[in-house]
């Protein structure tokens, strides 16, 4: 399939190369036939790459205040944003912007989000005793055991873990 499609899009683009070569002598051929002189058919400059238009400060201003609003704005509450919708509305986005960080602290976290959280308090580390510790790097040799295998294969693994026991299905897996 993909080498029908590849065959298409050369021809077409053969096709427009022969369009643009029919315009270009016909282009020539105009002032010939009687036509004016200054009949332009194509543009030949249209290969030519096209610069996107520089910002202008006032425009780069109004777009990062954009951004700021919808970074405030993203974190909130769909109630909150009503709010916020509304005071921009009435006094501006300033105005929306301001009152959006203040409820900031109230708002809802954004999973997987750690700057906009705003959740600065330390981390009670836990602590796991030798056994436990023991228990999990085991069950992560039995998960990674299981993960390369076939679902008829991991389920013999699992009787056997089940029978005799994680350290007897590790060593069956490896």
């Amino acid at each position: 399939m993909p080498q029908r499609s590849s065959r298409l899009h050369k021809d077409l683009r053969a096709i427009g190369a022969a369009f643009k070569t029919l315009a270009y002598h016909f282009e020539r051929i105009a002032p010939l036939l009687g036509e004016q002189e200054d009949v332009k058919v194509t543009d030949r400059t249209s290969g030519t790459k096209v610069m996107p238009p520089t910002l202008t400060p006032a425009r780069l201003r109004a777009l990062r205040l954009h951004g700021k609003y919808i970074g405030t704005i993203r974190r909130l509450k769909p109630s909150q944003r009503a709010k916020v919708k509304k005071i921009r509305a009435a006094q501006g986005v300033q105005a929306a912007i301001a009152y959006a960080s203040r409820m900031a602290p109230h708002a809802t976290e954004v999973p997987g989000r750690a700057a906009i959280n705003n959740d600065t308090r330390p981390r009670r580390k836990r602590r796991f005793s030798a056994q436990q510790r023991a228990a999990m790097k085991l069950q992560g040799k039995y998960m990674g055991a299981l993960r390369g295998l076939k679902p008829r294969q991991r389920s013999k693994l699992k009787k056997i873990r089940a029978a005799k026991g994680i350290n007897a299905a590790i060593r069956a897996a490896g």
